[in-house]
C-alpha cells in the first residue's frame, strides 16, 4: 500500500510539473508554426506582439490567446492598417480533446478590432492578401481521397461551441471605383453552435452602436443603431435555412420575421418568410428619419399608430421571383420637440406593393397617401405604378405649399445651418408608357408647375452658401419647360433656360432623356464648387483617432475621403441626348483662369463634343472642337483640334504635364506661342494620356520666344567656345511638328543661334529622350588656341599625304543630342576642310578622328570605372564595418537579455516545482 501511494504521489507530481511545464514548452512551437502559416499563406506585413498558452490556471480547460495583432499591407498599400486586434481568444475543453468524442469549444473570440477596407481607383484592394497556392501533387490528392472515403464511413462531425463572441468591432469599408462607404462602429456579436453530422444550431445577438452607408453619392444610413437577434438551424444535407424567434432592430423600429430559405439548387432559392413590427407606434418608423433621430430623439414627443407587415413566398429562379407584400400604415401621426413652438401634425402614410405571382410585370406600388403637415406647411403625394416591364400605366399627384424659414419651428437645424424661402409644387400626371412612346400626348395627362423663390440655403459642411433667386419649371407630357433658372453658389452665379423631354419614359423605363439648355455666369468658379480639398489623402494611414466609445471623432472627414472619385473616368451616360449653350465670362478651375468662353457642348451617343468653343487663356486665346467618348469606359479617347493663339509659355508649362512630355525645353522658355494641332489619344483609368497612343501634329509659330538656363544650350556653348548660344531667341519660327510612336518628330527648320544661323531637325519622346539634330557653321576665330593645334595637326598630315588642306574661315559642325531631358549629351562632329587633296585624307582623318574619339572614350571609361571602384569599396567598407559593429552590440545585448530571461523563468519554475512537489509528498506520507 505504502508502495503504491509512492507511485500514485509520483505520478501526480510529474502531471502536475507537465501542466505547469507544457506551456512554456510549446509556447514557441506554437508561435513558430502561426508564423511559418502567415508566411505562407499572407502576402502582408503582420505583427503578432504577445501569445499566451495556459492549462494549469483553466485547468481542465486548455487557453490560447493571441494579443496585439496587426495586419499592414505591401506595395500600393504599404503603411495602411488593415487589421488591428486586440485579442483573440480560444478556450477548448482538454479532456474531451485528449478523448476524440467529440470536440467542445467553450469559447472563442475577438475583441477591440479595427478593419480598414480600401479598394483604390485601380481596383486594386488591400484585403487581397491571399498568396496564389500551389497546385497539389497527386500523392495529396490520393490522401485527401482516402481521408474523405475514411470520413464518409466514420462517425459524423460533432462540434459544440458554447459561446463565441465579437467584442468593440469597428469596420471602414471604402470602395472608390464603386463609390461605396461603410463604416460600423463599436459593433458586438455573441452566440453558441452546435455542429451534429449535418445540422447546425445557431442562437446569436447583434449589436450595431453607429453604421452609417453610402452608395452612389446617396447616403442611405448615418449613425444607425442595430439590434439583432438570429437563431437558425441549418440543414446542410438540404440547403435549407430555418429561423425561429428572431428580429431585426434599427433605431427603435423592431421587426419580427420567420420562416425558412432553401437552395434546392444551384440556380434556384425557395423561401416562405413572414414580418411584422413588434411596437405599433409612429415613434418607430420615425426613427428611422437620421434628422429628427441624430436630434435628441428621447425628448421628441410623439403619437400616432403604426402597422407593417408582409410576407416572401415562393421561388427565386431567373426573372421569376416569390410572391411578396409589403403593408405600412400611419395614422395619426405626430410629432414635436419640447422647445420648439410648432409640431408635425396629421402625418398619414398608406403604402402598398405586392406582386402575388413572382412575375416582374405584376408588380404593383402602390402609395395611396403620404401627408404632413410641417407647422403649417402642407405636404400631399401620392403615387402609382403597375404593369411597370410591359407597359407602365403610372399615376401621381403632389401638391406642397412650404414656407423654409418656418421649418426650423419645427424641427431644430444642425449646428451653422439655415434654409429660407418658398417652395410651390401642384404637378398631376396619369396615363401609360406606349402613349408617350407613340407620342400621342393628347391622351396622356401630365401638367404643373414647380415654382421656388427666394431660396437661401447654408450649410457648413457644403462650404458656400446656395441661394435660388428664381426657379419655374412647367409640366407637360411632352417635356419639361425650365422657365427660368437663377441661382447663386457661392461665388458662381448661374441664369439658365431650356427643356428636357421625355422625361417620364427615361424615369420608369431608362429610355432616352433629350433636351437642350442655355447657360449663362459671369462667374463659374469650380474650384470651390468642388469641396475642400481632403487634407488626409495621401499620407498613407488615414485612421481617425477614436474617442472612449470606438467611434471616430469626425465621421464626415472619413466620408470625404469615399466621395473622392477625382481619379476615375467620367463616363458618359448612352442614353443621354442634350444640347448645351454656354456663355460663362470667367472660369475658375485648378487655378486655371478661362474668360469669355462660349460655345456648344454636345452629350449624343456616349460622346461629349465641343463645337467651336472659344475662350481667352493663358495670356492668348483657345478654339476647341472635338470630342471626349466613352463607348469603352475602360479605354476613353479624345479627338481634338485646337487653335491656340499666343499662349504664355511659363503658363502653359506650369498648368499642363503633357507639355513637359511634349515640349520639355519649355521650361526654361519664355515668351508665347500659336499653334494648329491635332490631338488623338486613349486614356488611362487617371484620364490621362497613354503615350503610345497619342497621334497628331500640327504647326507652332513663336512669338519672341526665348531660352535661358537650358543644359542642352550650356553644353552646347561650352563645347563650341562661344557663350552667345546660352540664350537662344526664337522670333517668327515657323515649327512643324508629328505625334508619333510616343515621340514629338520635328521638321527640319532655321533658327539663329546667337551670330550663327542653324538647322534643327529631330524628335522627343514622351519618356523624357532626346534625338535631336543641329547643323551649323562656326568661325575658325572661334577656336581660339585650339585653332592653332588644329592648324599644326592640319600641317602634319598634308605633309604625309601630299594633300594642301586648310581649315579655312567656318568649319562646318553638327551637334547631335541624345540622352534625357534631365542628362543631354551633346557630341559635336565637325565636317571637311577647304584645300586640294581633300579627298585624299578624307577617310585618313575620319579614321583618326575616330580613333581620337574612342581612344578617349576608353579613356574616360577607365577613369569612371577606377573612381567608381575606388568609392564603392570605401562606402562598401564603411557600410560593412558600421554593420558589423550594429550587429555585435544587438547580439550581446540580445544573448545577455535572454540568458537573463531564460535563467530567471528556469529559476522560477524550479523553486515552484519543488515548494509544490514538496507540498504534495507531504500530504501523500506525512513527511
Amino acid at each position: 500500500m505504502k508502495k503504491l501511494l509512492k507511485i500514485t504521489g509520483a505520478t501526480l507530481f510529474i502531471l502536475l510539473l507537465l501542466l505547469i511545464l507544457l506551456p512554456f514548452i510549446f509556447k514557441g512551437k506554437i508561435a513558430e508554426i502561426i508564423q511559418e502559416q502567415i508566411d505562407e499563406n499572407v502576402d502582408a506585413k503582420v505583427e503578432l506582439a504577445d501569445l499566451d498558452l495556459s492549462l494549469i490556471s483553466t485547468f481542465p480547460d486548455f487557453k490560447l490567446e493571441l494579443n496585439g495583432i496587426k495586419v499592414s499591407g505591401k506595395g500600393e498599400f504599404d503603411g495602411i492598417t488593415l487589421v488591428e486586434i486586440g485579442q483573440i481568444e480560444t478556450r477548448l475543453d482538454f479532456m474531451k480533446v485528449i478523448s476524440g468524442d467529440q470536440i467542445e469549444v467553450k469559447s472563442f473570440g475577438i475583441s477591440d478590432a479595427y478593419f480598414h477596407v480600401k479598394v483604390n481607383e485601380d481596383t486594386l484592394a488591400n484585403y487581397d492578401i491571399a498568396k496564389p497556392s500551389s497546385a497539389p501533387t497527386e500523392a495529396q490528392e490520393e490522401e485527401e481521397v482516402e481521408e474523405e472515403e475514411s470520413s464518409e464511413g466514420g462517425e459524423p462531425f460533432a462540434l459544440s461551441v458554447q459561446s463565441y463572441y465579437l467584442r468593440n468591432i469597428n469596420v471602414i469599408y471604402d470602395d472608390k471605383p464603386g463609390d461605396v462607404y461603410a463604416e460600423i462602429v463599436n459593433l458586438t456579436h455573441e452566440g453558441s453552435a452546435a455542429i451534429n453530422g449535418d445540422l447546425i444550431s445557431l442562437a446569436t445577438t447583434t449589436t450595431i452602436k453607429e453604421l452609417t452607408a453610402k452608395a452612389g453619392g446617396v447616403r442611405y444610413l448615418k449613425k444607425a443603431n442595430l439590434d439583432i437577434k438570429f437563431d437558425s438551424e441549418i440543414d446542410q444535407a438540404n440547403n435549407k435555412y430555418t429561423f425561429q424567434e428572431n428580429h431585426f432592430g434599427i433605431n427603435d423600429l423592431m421587426l419580427h420575421f420567420d420562416g425558412y430559405v432553401a437552395l434546392p439548387d444551384s440556380e434556384t432559392v425557395e423561401m416562405d418568410l413572414t414580418f411584422n413590427t413588434e411596437k405599433t407606434s409612429f415613434r418607430s418608423l420615425l426613427s428611422l428619419v437620421p434628422a429628427v433621430y441624430l436630434t435628441d430623439f428621447e425628448q421628441v414627443e410623439t403619437s400616432g399608430n403604426l402597422a407593417l407587415g408582409g410576407y416572401a413566398k415562393g421561388a427565386m429562379k431567373g426573372e421569376q421571383l416569390p410572391a411578396f407584400l409589403v403593408d405600412l400604415k400611419v395614422t395619426d401621426g405626430r410629432f414635436k420637440y419640447p422647445d420648439l413652438p410648432k409640431s408635425a401634425e396629421n402625418i398619414a402614410i398608406d403604402l402598398h406593393a405586392a406582386n402575388p405571382t413572382g412575375v416582374m410585370d405584376d408588380l404593383e406600388i402602390d402609395l395611396r397617401q403620404f401627408y404632413v403637415d410641417l407647422g403649417g406647411n402642407p405636404i400631399d403625394l401620392n403615387a402609382r405604378v403597375v404593369t411597370p416591364i410591359s407597359d407602365a400605366d403610372v399615376k401621381g399627384n403632389l401638391m406642397a405649399h412650404v414656407d423654409l424659414a418656418t421649418l426650423k419651428d419645427v424641427m431644430p437645424a444642425d449646428s451653422g445651418m439655415s434654409y429660407e424661402g418658398k417652395i410651390d409644387a401642384d404637378i398631376h400626371f396619369a396615363g401609360k408608357m406606349s402613349t408617350l412612346e407613340a407620342e400621342d400626348y393628347e391622351n396622356f395627362d401630365a401638367k404643373g408647375a414647380l415654382i421656388m423663390e427666394g431660396i437661401v440655403y447654408n450649410d457648413p459642411t457644403l462650404g458656400y452658401p446656395v441661394k435660388i433667386n428664381h426657379t419655374d419649371l412647367e409640366f407637360t407630357p411632352q417635356k419639361l419647360t425650365l422657365e427660368t433658372f437663377d441661382c447663386q453658389l457661392g461665388k458662381s452665379d448661374i441664369l439658365a433656360s431650356g427643356w428636357v423631354g421625355n422625361y417620364l419614359p427615361y424615369y420608369f423605363n431608362e429610355s432616352l432623356l433629350s433636351g437642350g439648355l442655355t447657360v449663362n455666369s459671369n462667374l463659374l468658379d469650380l474650384d470651390e464648387l468642388s469641396g475642400p480639398e481632403d487634407e488626409n489623402q495621401g499620407d498613407g494611414e488615414s485612421r481617425e483617432p477614436a474617442g472612449e466609445d470606438g467611434s471616430a471623432e469626425n465621421d464626415d472627414v472619413a466620408e470625404s475621403m469615399a466621395a473622392d472619385t477625382s481619379n476615375q473616368v467620367e463616363e458618359i451616360p448612352a442614353n443621354l441626348d442634350f444640347e448645351l449653350v454656354s456663355n460663362f465670362k470667367k472660369v475658375l478651375y485648378d487655378n486655371l483662369v478661362m474668360e469669355d468662353m462660349n460655345g456648344k457642348i454636345t452629350l449624343r451617343d456616349q460622346k461629349l463634343s465641343m463645337d467651336n468653343l472659344d475662350m481667352k487663356m493663358l495670356g492668348g486665346e483657345l478654339t476647341m472642337n472635338g470630342y471626349y467618348e466613352t463607348t469603352n469606359p475602360t479605354r476613353p479617347t479624345v479627338d481634338f483640334f485646337l487653335g491656340i493663339r499666343r499662349f504664355d509659355l511659363p503658363q502653359t508649362f506650369n498648368t499642363f504635364n503633357t507639355v513637359e512630355k511634349m515640349a520639355p525645353i519649355a521650361e526654361n522658355a519664355t515668351g508665347a506661342i500659336s499653334t494648329k494641332m491635332k490631338l488623338v489619344c486613349a486614356l488611362d483609368q487617371k484620364m490621362e494620356p497613354i503615350d503610345e497612343t497619342i497621334t497628331g501634329g500640327g504647326d507652332l509659330q513663336t512669338h519672341g520666344v526665348r531660352i535661358k538656363d537650358s543644359d542642352v544650350l550650356t553644353k552646347a556653348a561650352d563645347l563650341l567656345k562661344n557663350e552667345d548660344l546660352k540664350d537662344l531667341v526664337l522670333e517668327d519660327v515657323n515649327i512643324s511638328y508629328e505625334f508619333r510612336d510616343g515621340r514629338v518628330f520635328v521638321e527640319p527648320f532655321d533658327v539663329k543661334l546667337g551670330d550663327l544661323q542653324a538647322n534643327v531637325s529631330g524628335s522627343n519622346g514622351f519618356d523624357q529622350t532626346l534625338d535631336y539634330v543641329v547643323k551649323t557653321e562656326i568661325p575658325t576665330s572661334s577656336l581660339g588656341a585650339g585653332a592653332g593645334a588644329l592648324n599644326s595637326a592640319l600641317a602634319s598630315i598634308n605633309q604625309g599625304t601630299g594633300s594642301n588642306l586648310s581649315m579655312g574661315e567656318t568649319i562646318k559642325v553638327d551637334l547631335a543630342i541624345t540622352g534625357t531631358v534631365d542628362k543631354p549629351k551633346v557630341l559635336p562632329k565637325f565636317g571637311d576642310m577647304e584645300g586640294a587633296g581633300s579627298d585624299k585624307v578624307s577617310d585618313q582623318l575620319k579614321q583618326q578622328a575616330k580613333e581620337e574619339l574612342n581612344k578617349l572614350k576608353e579613356e574616360a571609361k577607365k577613369e569612371a570605372e577606377k573612381r567608381a571602384r575606388e568609392e564603392a569599396d570605401k562606402l562598401k567598407e564603411e557600410a560593412e564595418k558600421k554593420a558589423q559593429e550594429e550587429a555585435d552590440k544587438l547580439k550581446k545585448e540580445a544573448e545577455k537579455k535572454a540568458q537573463e530571461e531564460a535563467d530567471k523563468l528556469k529559476k522560477q519554475a524550479e523553486e515552484e516545482a519543488k515548494k509544490k512537489a514538496g507540498k504534495e509528498l507531504k500530504k501523500l506520507f506525512g513527511k
